[in-house]
């Protein structure tokens, strides 16, 4: 007499574990235990404390000077004005970043477990013909990470100086008319800020269990 026990696909989950203890009742065992598994991850982890600015504002231009226009002689145009001077860049100070992920796939795991002991006084050890327990799994697993820190792209320019302004023009005048004097000096540009950034940290980890078969027969 043989009894065979069937664990298929259709009774039991893809990525599973099981533990199945099974009296020995007869002459001949089977046990066949049978897995498929299709298993994708895809992972993106970041840290980041970049990406800041600490630039200087701008100085604005001087003012044009003033013109003459329809004027008799000795006459002079307003001198253009100086330029205003750069903002000061400011200061940036970050935190630490950090990012992490794990991933753990446990799958197609099969325990089986045949206790003899438990065998009425009509069934001998020595009676058996056959135990007989196999194992099917396959099993494709696949993962793909992408671990990224990143404490650049910062910027800390100081401000452009602003220009000085057009000297006053002379039109339709007489003799001896002068134009402005163009502004005496352009700005000075501005002391560029600073940046202080915290570490970025970023870590992955995966481990994968894939296909572990683990068969008892007590006796």
């Amino acid at each position: 007499m043989i009894k065979k026990i069937l664990l298929s696909a259709s009774l039991l989950p893809a990525i599973a574990t099981g533990t199945y203890a099974l009296p020995v009742l007869a002459d001949d065992i089977t046990v066949i235990n049978e897995n498929w598994a299709e298993v994708g991850n895809g992972v993106f982890v970041v840290a980041s404390t970049g990406g800041n600015s600490a630039d200087g504002g701008s100085g604005g231009s001087g003012g044009s000077g003033g013109s003459v226009v329809d004027s008799d002689d000795d006459n002079t145009g307003g001198n253009g004005g100086s330029g205003g001077n750069g903002g000061l860049g400011g200061h940036i100070l970050t935190g630490n970043a950090s990012a992490g992920a794990g991933v753990l796939n446990v799958v197609n795991t099969n325990e089986t477990e045949i206790d003899d002991c438990a065998c009425d006084d009509n069934h001998h050890h020595d009676a058996w013909d056959e135990i007989l327990v196999l194992n099917g799994n396959s099993g494709s697993v696949g993962n793909g990470v992408l671990v990224a820190g990143d404490t650049g792209a910062n910027g800390s320019g100081g401000g452009s100086g602003g220009s000085g302004g057009d000297g006053g023009s002379v039109v339709d005048s007489d003799d001896d008319n002068t134009g402005g004097n163009g502004g005496s000096t352009g700005g000075n540009g501005g002391w560029g800020g600073g940046v202080t950034t915290g570490y970025a940290t970023a870590g992955a980890s995966i481990a994968n269990v894939v296909n572990t078969n683990v068969t008892r027969i007590l006796h």
